[in-house]
């Protein structure tokens, strides 16, 4: 951190930018950047910074998120051409879930059926309910 300060303070001075990084073994682009931090945030700009990227994903992954290799999908290409073969809608699963509930329309639901009618149990909406099953936000 000295040297960066002795680099910021000879620079401030009116030496020229070139010059000075020249003499500390640094590029402009480096120099400029180092200026351009302790202008905005003051020596504190001048500390080692980690190298890590700033931000992480916050996004969470609920299924399967690798995509399927060559063995596996020819594996499940055959199994569904052999349901097919066999009178079977290879469809009629992927439909029936893609139709199912969610966890916002059950909120929804209770929230219309036990809180709007003046209801507040549980129970009440429960056996007001066939909810079949319930599938993730965004999958089918």
């Amino acid at each position: 951190m000295d040297e960066r300060l002795r680099f910021i303070a000879r620079v401030l001075e009116g030496e020229p930018m070139s010059d000075v990084c020249r003499e500390f073994g640094i590029s402009r682009k480096t120099g400029y950047k180092l200026l351009n931090r302790y202008r905005e945030e003051g020596p504190v700009a001048l500390c080692d910074r980690s190298r890590r990227p700033g931000r992480r994903s916050r996004r969470m992954s609920l299924g399967p998120s690798t995509v399927l290799t060559c063995e596996q999908a020819r594996t499940r290409a055959i199994g569904i051409i052999a349901a097919a073969r066999n009178g079977e809608d290879p469809a009629a699963e992927r439909d029936a879930g893609r139709k199912a509930i969610t966890v916002k329309e059950l909120a929804e639901r209770f929230d219309r059926l036990c809180l709007g009618s003046g209801g507040n149990s549980l129970a009440a909406f429960s056996e007001q309910l066939d909810l079949g099953p319930i599938r993730p936000r965004g999958q089918g």
